[in-house]
Order: structure tokens, then sequence, then C-alpha cells
């Protein structure tokens, strides 16, 4: 159902239906579609691009952010705290999740290098164990935005979840100037 003032061969449509329109309506960037079968992260679309029946954007879910102004040079692992702290430190700092779901959309953003090399690994962790969501780079590579939008992790009500990060050596200065958004869908 195409409805709007736009509905023609111009502008943008709005569009309902039953399911995702991937692959099925074919839209113009800026079209909406609203999917009355519902489910979590599955009610709402957005077209992003281009004139095809590609390139919907699911919208939803509830961003859990972390941060840390240093990463800190051990090895052993360090924690980033919700929201932002000076320096990462040893003792796990856990937020309860409100709803169940599924945590995806891992987004850490480097702002600067630390020195040395050393592959520091950024994972989350649910109930204090490590999950697959994770990402890496070099200590002294540089502001860099990592992504792991391949991997999930399932949740309930009450769950704890953290972001550890580890290195594989020393170094004399850890990254700097770090922010983690992770999304609850």
């Amino acid at each position: 159902v195409r409805t709007g003032a736009n509905a023609g061969v111009v502008g943008v449509n709005m569009w309902e239906g039953v399911g995702s329109p991937v692959g099925v309506v074919t839209a113009r960037a800026g079209s909406i579609y609203q999917n009355i079968s519902g489910g979590a992260n599955a009610s709402f679309w957005y077209k992003e691009s281009g004139t095809s029946s590609a390139d919907w954007i699911a919208m939803g879910g509830s961003p859990i952010v972390f941060g840390a102004n240093n990463a800190d040079t051990a090895t052993a692992a360090r924690y980033m705290a919700p929201g932002y702290i000076a320096t990462a430190v040893a003792t796990e700092i856990q937020v309860p999740v409100t709803r169940a779901g599924t945590l995806r959309n891992l987004n850490i953003r480097i702002g600067a290098a630390g020195t040395d090399s050393a592959t520091v690994t950024y994972t989350v962790r649910v109930n204090g164990a490590d999950t697959a969501i994770t990402v890496n780079n070099n200590n002294n590579a540089g502001a860099v935005t990592l992504t792991d939008s391949t991997h999930t992790a399932a949740v309930v009500a009450g769950d704890l979840v953290s972001i550890s990060i580890t290195k594989s050596g020393v170094v004399t200065a850890g990254q700097t100037n770090i922010f983690a958004s992770l999304e609850l869908a």
C-alpha cells in the first residue's frame, strides 16, 4: 500500500505491508515502510539510497554507550565504563539491560593511538563472560573506528553487559579518547 501526496512517480513514499521490504518493495531514497506484523527492530524501515528494492534500513534498537579517556598500559583486562571514565579500570563495570533482546553492531571509536605495537582487543561481555562480539587493532594504529556488525549475543532483562580491553603486550601508552556503542535490538 502506498500513501501520501507523493505516491506517484516522483518523491518519496510511505508503505505498509507484512514482513521485510528488502527485495520486495521498490522505492526511492527517503521512503518509509511500516511492517504491520511487527517484531523487534523490524516494524519501521527507512530507504537509505537508490530506487531499487535494496538498501532498506530497519530502525530501532536502544544504544548502550561506554567510554574511557585512556585504555591503560597493562595486558590484563581493563574495563570501559557506561558513559565515560578517565582511565579504563581493572574492576569490571557492568550495566544491566532492561529488556530481552539481541546485542549487536559494536562500534569502537579511538581518538588517538597509543605507543608501542600490541594488538588491542575490545570484547563485549555478558554476565562476566566474553561474547563473540569483538574488534581489534594495533595499539599504535592511530585514530580509527572499528565495527563488528556480524556477531550478536542474546540477553534477557537483568543481564549485565560490559566491554573489556586487552592487549597482547605491555605498552608505554594506551589508546585514548575511546567511545563504544552497542545496540540492544
